[in-house]
Order: structure tokens, then sequence, then C-alpha cells
């Protein structure tokens, strides 16, 4: 059954992007990127955990900076991360989202911060590892070593609207750690 106020929130925000993207005149694949975004978060359990979490849809809307506003594909992401954490099924998760998690927790279990440069050499070494297996042609695609820098942000973007990422302020540079406490990621790990 949808649940009516999950739903107003997420076509309220929807609307309002879509606005925005018609006044600067964005690409036709903005809006189809929109389009499945949106189809993302009207699955029945990403409603449920937005009830849940009384979860905020105004991220959508957030301006990054003066031309633009929150990446669409971050918020796909944060749709996709949603339905796993509801499902309880890491498989849900694209490739580079779990593995990016993952690598995530390796860094968490050393009780170290993260490290952008460090985590993107540990998640070349898995991504090529993982190439030179069996895999099938569209994990290929989707493990893409070229997209792994925007991979990596787009995943952090979305883990910060989900608050699942927080900041370690006992070191000089600031980092950021996923919450591998949260109980919400725990089905990930067992």
């Amino acid at each position: 059954m949808s649940n009516t106020k999950a739903k107003t929130k997420i076509e309220t925000a929807f609307a309002k992007r879509e606005e925005y993207e018609i006044e600067n005149k964005a690409s036709d694949n903005k809006f189809r990127e929109l389009n499945k975004a949106k189809n993302a978060f009207m699955h029945e359990s990403v409603q449920a955990f937005i009830d849940a979490e009384n979860f905020d849809m105004s991220f959508l809307n957030t301006q990054t900076n003066k031309a633009s506003r929150f990446s669409v594909k971050a918020a796909l992401k944060v749709a996709n991360i949603m339905h796993a954490i509801a499902a309880k099924k890491a498989d849900l998760l694209d490739n580079h989202t779990r593995t990016i998690i993952e690598q995530f927790a390796h860094l968490a279990d050393k009780k170290r911060a993260y490290d952008y440069n460090e985590l993107k050499s540990m998640q070349s070494a898995s991504v090529t590892t993982s190439l030179s297996t069996s895999l099938n042609q569209d994990k290929r695609k989707a493990y893409d070593v070229a997209t792994l820098s925007t991979q990596t942000s787009s995943t952090m973007q979305a883990l910060r609207v989900l608050d699942l990422t927080e900041r370690d302020t006992n070191e000089k540079r600031k980092h950021e750690r996923v919450k591998f406490s949260d109980k919400r990621l725990a089905f990930m790990f067992k």
C-alpha cells in the first residue's frame, strides 16, 4: 500500500526540482535521470523508509553552488540505499556503492579516517581484481574504473543525506567516517 504522506513529499520535491531544471534549460537526459530517481523514490519500501525516518526530501533542491542543485545521480543512490536498508539486502545496491561502503567499513575497522586517495587506490585494486574474474558484461560496465571518482563522490553525498557519515574532528584535516555502528547498515556485514 502506497503511503500518501511520503508520496506527497516525493512529488513536491521533484516538482520543485523539475521547475528549477526547466528554468535552467536542462537537457532531456537530465529529465530522464530525474524521472528515474523519482521512480526509485516511489518504491513502496522507500516510501516506508521516508515515513519511518521522517526523512526530509528537501535535500533534492539544495543549492550546491551558484548554478546547480544536489546531484541527481546521488539522489538515485539515496533511494537505492533506502531500498537496501528497508529490505536489508546489500545486493540491491549497485556494485560501486556496495564496494565503496565495504571499503569504508574496512577503513573504519582499522580505526582510520576516510582518506579519498587511499579509498580510490583500494577501490582501483578491488575493481581490477573483480574485472579479471568471470563477471558478466553488465557488471564490468558498472565497475568502470573511469567513473570511480564520480561514483565515490555521489555515494558520499548519498551517505551524508542519510546521516550515515560523521565528522572526525580529532585530526588536523576533517575526515568523514561512515557510521557503521548505525544499526541500519548491519545487514551489509553479516
